[in-house]
């Protein structure tokens, strides 16, 4: 499957952040800095849509999404996202290339207000965190994802990796057809967004698959916004998804723990 974008609209999009962050630990010192990149997982970024519309239902996409960070004077260089996507209004889109994972896209980062700051919910043990396929961190590379049209206000994501090679690249190099997946229903109508996602990220040699799935919903009152959500996060590689809050968790026998349950 190969295919282009010869653009005839070329759209410009971008964030530009800096924040100043005062973080005080129980029993320690409390530390200050100036930065937009809280937990390498700033929002600071520019990028650009291309579109071809070839007829009154199929148009070609192309996307090229770079990170940046003035404050640190870095990142112009980093690829966020980059892909490729034809997208037919009755049939859905697919799409080949790097991008946010499915896990991460749906609820997730969408039902946080403080997303991309110090105080946000990824990196603060209210939803997971990693790089890769699972998690609320980083993207997905040499991956193909498919969005279905709305059915009656349902909607069906599907993200395969057929050969990993995620941010991470923790124990996945080389070992080729993995075949890992992300998949997500969601329905909206009114006031109201619900969603399922889940996920299987398979790992080298005798070491168990990560798992991780979660629910969630999100109702809108008025000016105000109620969510929900609810993850659980099995075999997790070095607690790779279960951040820096989870990663000391140790069970009853001093292991540590690869396991968890995450409500926001």
């Amino acid at each position: 499957l190969s295919f282009g974008v010869n653009a005839s609209q070329i759209k410009f999009y971008g964030v530009i952040q800096g924040e100043y962050s005062v973080t005080d630990s129980f029993g320690g010192s409390s530390v200050q800095s100036v930065d937009d990149d809280s937990a390498n997982s700033g929002i600071g970024q520019l990028g650009f849509k291309f579109t071809e519309k070839i007829n009154q239902y199929l148009s070609s996409n192309a996307v090229l999404e770079f990170r940046t960070d003035p404050v640190n004077n870095a990142g112009a260089s980093t690829n966020r996202q980059g892909y490729v996507e034809l997208d037919h209004k009755k049939l859905g889109a697919i799409a080949i290339g790097r991008f946010h994972s499915i896990y991460k896209w749906t609820g997730g980062i969408q039902i946080d207000p403080l997303m991309g700051t110090a105080l946000q919910a990824r990196t603060n043990g209210g939803m997971s965190g990693g790089a890769g396929l699972l998690g609320h961190i980083g993207y997905v590379s040499n991956s193909i994802r498919y969005i279905s049209p709305s059915f009656n206000n349902f909607k069906l994501s599907l993200l395969w990796m057929p050969d990993e090679r995620n941010q991470n690249s923790i124990s996945t190099a080389g070992n080729d057809k993995e075949n890992d997946y992300a998949l997500a229903f969601s329905f909206e109508k009114g006031p109201l967004n619900a969603w399922f996602v889940h996920g299987r990220d398979k790992r080298s040699g005798n070491v168990p698959s990560e798992m991780a799935s979660k629910i969630g919903l999100q109702l809108a009152l008025n000016q105000h916004k109620v969510s929900f959500q609810y993850e659980v996060i099995s075999n997790s590689f070095n607690n790779a998804q279960l951040l820096n809050n989870f990663a000391a968790i140790t069970d009853v026998n001093g292991s540590s723990d690869h396991d968890a349950e995450i409500v926001y």
